[in-house]
């Protein structure tokens, strides 16, 4: 095997490096920024949108109740005065990254509902049993802590956990990959172009990557497996995930075109020089 073609051979190598390494930046970058952050979730978790539709979910919930137990919706509705919907969901988000409960549910808050159902009964002058308005005051706690509380997320904090620390990690090592690369490949030819070449087929292959396997990822959803609840919020965070696999392509898809119009413009330049020594 000649001189030549061994280096040949080690720059397709180096170039399929370039690419896996390419595509591994643009991943690693694009979820470090979304999915992986705990700001980026948070900001689009806690929406007038999704406050809005687990306060739907409450208020049915709690109508139901009310023709259950005698008690007025009204009621139970007191509770989102004192503790506004969106807050009580931000609370709840924050609270399943530290040591307090995401689930909202206490005993206080049994007492809580329990007391506004006594004041009801005692208001209106009607008798009671104290167990039964203690097992009413419990469910409608038990409602608020289904609707707004997070449950099953403490497995959601440590993926994004693990998921940010993997991104960082991803991040340096394919900058340095794709750096040795390029350095490896300009040191084994003396032509820029030849060199270039195949740096420019290793980023193609790795934007061209990106770009499918992300639309591939956004298709399938892996995000919808998340065993979150409620549901609600568990179609936000489905939706985030199909939003960063989409940047992702995005990413790719620029990557792709801005390589090609580089390209284009490179050898625009070369023929005018050509023409130039020519004429």
């Amino acid at each position: 095997m000649g001189l030549g073609t061994s280096r040949k051979i080690i720059c397709v190598i180096l170039s399929v490096i370039v690419a896996a390494s390419f595509a591994g930046l643009i991943f690693s970058v694009s979820l470090s920024n979304t999915v992986a952050s705990r700001s980026y979730i948070e900001k689009h978790l806690i929406t007038d949108e999704v406050a809005a539709g687990a306060e739907e979910q409450l208020d049915m919930k709690y109508k139901t109740l009310a023709a259950e137990s005698g008690i007025p919706f009204r009621v139970f509705e007191t509770a989102k005065s004192e503790f506004p919907v969106k807050k009580t969901v931000e609370n709840a988000f924050v609270n399943s990254f530290g040591a307090e409960d995401s689930t909202l549910y206490t005993e206080n808050m049994a007492n809580y509902f329990t007391k506004l159902c006594i004041e009801y009964l005692e208001g209106v002058g009607l008798e009671y049993e104290s167990e039964n308005v203690e097992r009413t005051g419990e469910k409608a706690a038990r409602i608020y802590s289904d609707t707004l509380g997070f449950h099953n997320i403490a497995s959601l904090a440590e993926s994004i956990s693990a998921l940010r620390n993997k991104c960082v990690t991803v991040t340096a090592v394919t900058a340095a990959a794709i750096s040795i690369c390029v350095f490896a490949i300009m040191l084994l030819y003396n032509d820029r172009k030849k060199g270039a070449t195949y740096l420019l087929g290793g980023a193609y292959g790795g934007a061209l990557g990106v770009l499918i396997s992300s639309l591939v990822f956004a298709f399938l959803n892996p995000g919808s497996k998340i065993d979150l609840e409620p549901i609600v919020y568990r179609l936000s965070v489905s939706g985030m995930v199909i939003s960063a696999f989409l940047l992702s392509a995005g990413i790719g898809a620029i990557s792709f075109v801005a390589l090609c119009a580089a390209q284009f413009i490179v050898k625009k330049k070369s023929k005018k020089t050509v023409r130039s020594i020519i004429f």
